[in-house]
């Protein structure tokens, strides 16, 4: 007689699972505008399509993700003491990102004259996709911002879930 075990997977709400796999998708995609960042210097063409395919497919994702958790992340004025809570470690947790991001992008800003010290034939072709990257990279900044105040309250939604579900996280 053999036991079977089932996987922790398989007691796993389906709305968690779903929210798992909007998180990941959104984290995903974004990676895919940073990653159409670099490629514009190879090709342009394959740059702006992953360029747009990752700002579509992160921005969908993130509002599907956003509707599961009920928008708490901008109904601040229905939320409970608990909700609330959550919501401003959210707010903490995207401001963080932001000035990462911030900082980022200002010492992008800060290497952009140093285009003019290389020895380029072309050095405003250079110049031209160096600010096409940097526009990419502030689109995944844009999306990444709200997207950490929707994770974090996301992950702590499903965090009390399986909690209520008696699966110790």
């Amino acid at each position: 007689m053999s036991t079977r075990q089932t996987s922790p997977r398989s007691t796993t709400p389906a709305i968690v699972a779903r929210r798992n796999l909007l998180i990941l998708a959104a984290d995903g995609l974004s990676g895919l505008i940073i990653l159409a960042a670099v490629i514009n210097f190879i090709s342009v063409g394959w740059g702006f399509t992953l360029w747009v395919v990752g700002t579509i497919g992160a921005s969908f994702s993130m509002f599907a993700l956003r509707s599961q958790v009920q928008k708490q992340d901008i109904r601040e004025g229905e939320l409970d003491e608990y909700q609330l809570d959550r919501l401003h470690r959210a707010r903490r947790s995207g401001f963080t990102v932001a000035m990462v991001g911030l900082m980022f992008v200002t010492v992008v800003l800060w290497a952009l004259p140093a285009v003019r010290l290389l020895d380029l034939e072309d050095p405003f072709t250079m110049l031209t996709e160096l600010i096409r990257a940097a526009g990419y990279l502030a689109t995944a900044f844009l999306v990444r911002v709200p997207f950490a105040v929707t994770r974090l309250i996301a992950s702590e939604v499903n965090r009390d879930e399986l909690i209520s579900h008696g699966r110790a996280v």
